[in-house]
């Protein structure tokens, strides 16, 4: 009886959190009708218009065409979004001129071309698996932005916030990021006074880490990836033992190379696998390097660049993982004593309406079960309660996130996306969630040195509430509050709040749809110094006395599917 009930509310909540009923377009962009899948002249768009396609499906529909006129020497500037694609300008004769990729909505594709003469020219975005994308076009100037959430500015300047410098004499918090790697040349990690082997100033540190020193002073990436191509060539992936010893293979053993990069704050990395969609980056896949840019992105998020200032002393840790060995890599910080935290952002939509879990049980083995040991050893956990079921960041089709073994636990800490000006839930991210941060927001790129790209979706906003985590933790560390990890969170969600409704932003909520919408609200730099003030002056988590009720029965839900948390490690 008691799992009817349980189902029940699930089901109940899912009708109540669809915002507006939409569903997804039926004809692609331009005239309105199904874009042709090779050059069409007649079926044009025009620059400086954001325009909406839809993908068909694989086999039936495979790229959308659309053409625009252009003189002689002018720059076409095109972007586009979409779950998994690329973007494409074509001459009349059917010849590839440039070209960018999009992945996730947690990279845009963007190009540049100069076209050499006046006439026809096409833009093609074609895909992978079905989506909807979004573009737009600029001649001789930038092509429209084209994120899910329109009605926000990206982050001011185009760029991350400048760090306050690492040193080892200091305090620091660990944040391992089980993502695609990581850009270990950009200037927001650059730690110089990190010189030395990190097992001399964090407690547990392995001494075996091996340090890879890279070009850190090269002008640009091509420059540093030619110095130090011999180098990456010798960074080897890991493997790792079984959860359960007994699950061992006598004929295979376990190899764990952790390296840790010298001048910079990307104090470890350990590769468990390339993500399968590498063919969309630069150059040769390398162990730990980001080839793929959701990892260079999540890392920068977690390290503060959506902070007012950044602190070099929040370490970050790559954890290199492909499609299948996620739990691999969460597996390995969940047993590191010296990680902080983790996050996790990639390939975590939510599921709905998957069958749920069988009871405590289902935390036994598995994902569930590695999160748990996190959990247990006093590490946070924040991972992406999910872009909707469609994964695109743009229907406003939100699923539960009570099914997910990424988040359905209760010892998981589920994060949804916010508009970045407003602070607006964003409509489409499962719920319920724990708390939102902010999404479409700048953080540095996986193929430069210097650049800063846009990260949209929960992709973004998990890392981001790790960062603001992390900024509370450190503070807390070096005002001498004997605070644990876990305790610290609770002070960060309580200190959130629903931001005030925005005329005209995204899909504002209100009490009490928010509980199931935004949790306690919103993770940003007014949250942390709440918190931060609350923490120092020893006063216990701001009450929320509104909430009580709503998490008191979520939290009844997610033990019934997944088990009761274990007793965490209180360790500051």
């Amino acid at each position: 009886m008691r799992r009817f009930l349980v189902l029940a509310v699930v089901a109940a909540l899912l009708p109540l959190t669809v915002a507006r009923g939409a569903v997804l377009p039926q004809d692609d962009a331009g005239s309105g009708g199904d874009a042709p899948n090779a050059g069409d002249p007649t079926f044009r768009v025009d620059p400086g218009r954001v325009y909406s396609g839809t993908i068909e499906g694989v086999g039936l529909d495979e790229s959308d065409w659309y053409a625009f006129s252009a003189p002689a020497g002018a720059t076409v500037n095109a972007t586009a979004s979409g779950v998994l694609g690329c973007l494409r300008v074509y001459d009349l004769t059917g010849a590839e001129l440039s070209y960018g990729c999009a992945i996730a909505h947690a990279l845009t594709a963007d190009l540049s071309v100069t076209v050499p003469r006046t006439g026809t020219y096409y833009l093609a975005y074609s895909y992978l698996q079905p989506d909807a994308y979004r573009f737009s076009l600029g001649l001789d100037a930038p092509a429209p932005r084209t994120e899910a959430v329109e009605a926000e500015p990206l982050s001011s300047g185009g760029s991350v916030p400048h760090a306050r410098p690492a040193s080892p004499r200091d305090k620091h918090v660990v944040i391992a990021v089980v993502d695609t790697g990581i850009n270990p040349y950009h200037e927001f990690f650059r730690a110089p006074a990190l010189q030395q082997h990190p097992s001399t100033y964090l407690p547990g540190f392995p001494r075996s880490a091996q340090p890879v020193r890279l070009s850190l002073g090269a002008p640009d990436m091509a420059t540093a990836l030619a110095a130090d191509e011999d180098t990456w060539a010798s960074v080897q992936p890991s493997t790792l033992g079984p959860a359960d010893p007994e699950d061992a293979d006598p004929d295979e053993e376990p190899r764990e190379h952790l390296y840790t990069f010298p001048g910079t704050r990307v104090v470890a990395g350990i590769s468990f696998g390339e993500y399968s969609d590498v063919v969309f980056g630069t150059g040769e896949p390398a162990a730990i390097r980001d080839d793929y840019g959701h990892g260079t992105h999540s890392a920068g998020l977690a390290a503060g660049a959506n902070l007012p200032e950044s602190d070099a002393n929040v370490l970050i840790v790559a954890v290199e993982v492909g499609q299948g060995s996620f739990e691999t890599g969460i597996l390995w910080a969940a047993r590191q004593p010296w990680i902080d935290a983790i996050t996790v952002s990639l390939g975590t939509r939510a599921n709905a309406p998957l069958p749920a879990p069988s009871g405590p049980s289902g935390a036994r083995t598995g994902l569930p079960s590695y999160t748990r040991q996190a959990y247990a050893s006093g590490k946070p956990v924040f991972i992406a309660a999910g872009n909707g079921v469609s994964s695109t960041g743009v229907a406003p089709d939100k699923c539960t996130t009570y099914t997910s073994p990424y988040v359905g636990p209760v010892w998981v800490a589920r994060i949804g996306a916010a508009a970045s000006g407003s602070g607006n839930p964003t409509y489409w991210h499962c719920v319920p969630v724990e708390a939102t941060a902010r999404t479409n927001v700048m953080s540095p790129s996986y193929d430069s040195v210097d650049g800063a790209s846009s990260a949209s979706g929960t992709s973004a906003a998990t890392p981001n509430a790790a960062g603001h985590w992390a900024s509370l933790m450190l503070a807390a560390r070096r005002g001498g509050a004997r605070v644990s990890r876990l305790r610290a969170l609770e002070y960060l969600l309580h200190a959130a709040a629903p931001p005030p409704p925005a005329p005209g932003a995204s899909d504002p909520s209100a009490y009490p749809a928010s509980l199931a919408d935004q949790g306690y609200g919103l993770i940003d730099a007014r949250a942390v110094d709440l918190a931060r003030t609350a923490v120092l002056a020893g006063s216990g988590p701001a009450a929320r006395p509104e909430t009580a009720e709503w998490f008191a029965r979520d939290r009844e839900i997610r033990i019934e599917l997944w088990g009761a948390p274990p007793e965490p490690e209180t360790g500051t």
